[in-house]
């Protein structure tokens, strides 16, 4: 499209932005070749600073042939410069201007006239008065000729006079120095294409835009192999491109190091190893650059462009310099987080303390200079939730908090710890879904940046994130983010102190409904152990803790073992919180469900109903510890001899309550639709159980997934309500393919299993 543009003169100019190192000038450079392959005059001009860019459009003036003279008069401000420029375009047929680097837009006020290229009004007059050049800039452009280069002896070049003729522009025309007016040259004669930095400027206003971002996968990859063939797999090369974000710069500089390997040979995954451990510092050996100054950086602006540690802190010391340091403090907080989406609102804690305005400058300023991105987030499902939200690359992050002082990162981490927790929402209702998704990413961020100091802020973030993500039914990120939390305060800490203990524990739990019931019992085991050797056997977290054990024992089949791990469980809160206690009524929600099991029938009839009342009274009905009792009694009325419309109108309860909870698709409720059509299908409603155990199926492979056991056996419950319904071909059918793989989760000894299986041989038996 844009070798296009460069053919077609007249046009508005073009401008490609994006944030440094996404490959502006590399494929500003192969649209110039291209326009010159196509006999074009191809001109090139660096706008990196006000000295450089008039150095540039004289040195244009010149290749078109402006006398010396007239160069002369413009170098004295005897003449306009930018007009002496503008009268060789003008004159010039078939030319192609490549501005690079245009990261401060306003720097080309009078420069760049729109009118020039197709009758667009647009301010002119001469380029604004600067003052004395040739303070050091680079002498030519790092572009793909030299078109661009310094003229002679023109360091000393100042504005355009008061005095300045315009030329040969045109009757009329007004001088430079007065910027009144605007000179409309005769006749569309060539194209323009911008690089920059800035994603927003009024000078963009009558521009096409072009925004330049990172490489689609495949794109990328291919980058890393042809630097360095033969080093590693298809994959591999996807896995390193993918480590360093796609980013054109960062795949140059792994490449380009790879290649010039002199003593030693990596593949692509020694580099990914080497880059997770040296970072930026790696990637910046790939540039083809003299080492650093006695100053500790690149001695020039081209080379800072070319290092990944400090390409970005060209754009903030700019941002500082134009009177706007907090962009630089906002970067370091964002840089506390990840590169996923960031719901804008959550900077709206930094308010409170009076810098509304200044954080308000500062992230437009960011995103104006493509730094951050702004967009909005739409919420998987049908409310389709829209949120808007801030993104910023991930090697941007990764070189920014590198660059934090180390006594600065323990205030920036508890600022962004102190946000991400008053930005999580106070349940897990359906409504806040996905915004407890969007949180999770930036909560395990500031996890792995936690030192000792700001571990146990972070530690309880990870933990309340972990349990309100687990209450919306997502168990794999739950486990993740507990087990990360655990992981870092063990680090940090050991494996004794309390946040370990503690996330260590909601990792176990979150393992058995993840449906890991090995892995759970495992790490509960080892947790209450250490939890009654550290805080004693009757602590109410290491009854906590055996309340959770039992109910893993009781999904592996050990019914016996888990009531007597609940019995223990209840036995101490009892002593030490109460019997009305939040953690009490749960641990008597759960035995519900074991006694009933276990055969118990009288202490299950007794218990229950007193179990629910105790929960309404001091918890709501609407709790979630209620909405569990109301679930495994109306689980274990259906092994009793009650009623078919109390089993019914009980299982009803369970399920609205757990609707109110969660929504209509939580794991949760589809086991409450389960046992709803096992009831029904007692009450002799096969048809509508039938259907009620359709949806409970599909939605725990689809939730779930395929392989839970939960969703094997449901499976295996679906065949039971399809003989019921008189279906007994694709009862059968379920059975064959379900029943071994439940028998070895559950054990032969599970009730249900026992019932499947003589369901099995009645349908086998002729």
């Amino acid at each position: 499209m844009l070798t296009a543009a460069a053919r077609r003169p007249g046009a508005a100019p073009h401008v490609l932005h994006g944030m440094g190192g996404s490959g502006k000038t590399a494929l500003a450079a192969e649209v110039f070749l291209a326009a010159q392959a196509a006999g074009l005059t191809a001109l090139w001009v660096v706008a990196a600073d006000r000295a450089g860019l008039r150095r540039g459009m004289l040195a244009v003036a010149a290749e078109l042939g402006a006398e010396p003279a007239e160069l002369l008069a413009a170098h004295d401000g005897r003449l306009a410069a930018s007009d002496l420029v503008w009268r060789y375009l003008a004159r010039t047929r078939g030319w192609f201007l490549v501005i690079d680097k245009a990261d401060s837009p306003e720097l080309l006020d009078g420069w760049l006239r729109l009118g020039a290229l197709g009758g667009v009004s647009a301010p002119s007059g001469a380029e604004r008065a600067g003052g004395a050049e040739g303070t050091g800039d680079a002498d030519a452009p790092d572009g793909p000729s030299g078109s661009g280069g310094a003229e002679g002896a023109s360091g000393s070049g100042g504005a355009d006079g008061p005095g300045a003729q315009n030329g040969a522009n045109g009757p009329g025309a007004q001088n430079g120095a007065n910027g009144s007016g605007g000179a409309i040259l005769p006749g569309p004669t060539g194209a323009i294409l911008i690089t920059t930095r800035r994603a927003r400027a009024p000078q963009w206003q009558n521009a096409t835009l072009h925004r330049l971002d990172v490489l689609p996968p495949e794109d990328a990859a291919r980058v890393i192999t042809d630097f360095a063939p033969g080093r590693g797999t298809a994959k591999d090369a996807l896995d390193l491109a993918n480590r360093l974000g796609r980013l054109p710069l960062a795949l140059r500089l792994a490449g380009s190091y790879l290649e010039r390997q002199a003593l030693e040979t990596w593949s692509l995954n020694d580099y990914r190893a080497r880059f997770e451990r040296d970072g930026t510092a790696l990637a910046d050996q790939g540039a083809e650059l003299p080492f650093v100054d006695d100053a500790g950086g690149p001695s020039t602006e081209s080379e800072l462009r070319q290092r990944l540690s400090w390409t970005w802190q060209i754009t903030l010391d700019d941002l500082a310099a134009r009177g706007l340091p907090e962009a630089a403090t906002l970067m370091r907080l964002l840089s506390c987080w990840s590169p996923a989406p960031l719901p804008r609102d959550v900077l709206s804690g930094l308010t409170a303390a009076g810098a509304s305005s200044a954080t308000e400058a500062a992230l437009r300023a960011l995103i104006d200079n493509s730094l951050v991105s702004a967009h909005s987030y739409v919420a998987p499902g049908p409310d389709a939730t829209v949120t808007p939200c801030l993104q910023a690359h991930g090697l941007v992050l990764e070189s920014v908090h590198a660059g934090i002082d180390p006594e600065e990162r323990p205030g920036y981490l508890r600022t962004a710890v102190r946000l991400l927790d008053e930005a999580l929402p106070g349940d897990s209702s359906p409504a806040h879904a996905g915004r407890l998704r969007l949180l999770v990413p930036h909560t395990a961020a500031v996890l792995h940046h936690a030192d000792r100091g700001t571990s146990p802020q972070a530690a309880a973030l990870g933990i309340r994130t972990a349990q309100l993500i687990c209450e919306a039914g997502d168990y794999r990120a739950a486990v993740e983010l507990a087990t990360l939390t655990g992981d870092v305060s063990q680090r940090l800490h050991g494996p004794d102190h309390h946040d370990t203990m503690t996330a260590r524990h909601h990792q176990g739990d979150y393992l058995r409904r993840l449906g890991d019931y090995h892995g759970a019992e495992e790490v509960l085991r080892r947790v209450h152990g250490r939890r009654a050797e550290v805080l004693g056997a009757r602590h109410r977290e290491t009854l906590e803790t055996a309340a959770a054990l039992s109910m893993t024992l009781y999904l592996l089949g050990r019914a016996e073992e888990s009531l007597t791990w609940i019995r223990r469980a209840i036995d101490g809160q009892r002593r030490t919180l109460g019997n009305d206690h939040v953690e009490t009524l749960r641990s008597r929600a759960y035995a519900l469900e074991f006694l009933a099991h276990s055969g118990r029938t009288e202490t299950f009839l007794r218990d229950g109903p007193a179990t629910i009342v105790d929960a309404e009274r001091s918890l709501g009905a609407d709790h979630v510890v209620t909405a569990i009792a109301y679930s495994n009694y109306a689980y274990g009325l259906l092994r009793t001899d009650a009623p078919a419309e109390a089993k019914v109108a009980a299982a009803e309860r369970a399920l609205h309550a757990r609707v109110r909870l969660y929504g209509d698709g939580h794991p949760l409720v589809l086991s409450a639709k389960l046992v709803l059509s096992w009831a029904r299908s007692l009450s002799g409603a096969h048809e509508p159980a039938l259907a009620l155990m359709r949806e409970a199926v599909d939605g725990r492979e689809r939730i779930l997934g395929e392989l839970h056991p939960l969703t094997v056996k449901a499976r295996v419950l679906y065949a039971e309500r399809l003989a019921e319904a008189g279906h007994a071909d694709r009862a059968l059918g379920l059975l064959r393919d379900n029943l071994p793989q439940a028998e070895a989760i559950y054990g032969p000894h599970d009730l249900d299993i026992q019932r499947a299986t003589a369901l099995q041989e009645r349908l086998t038996t002729p």
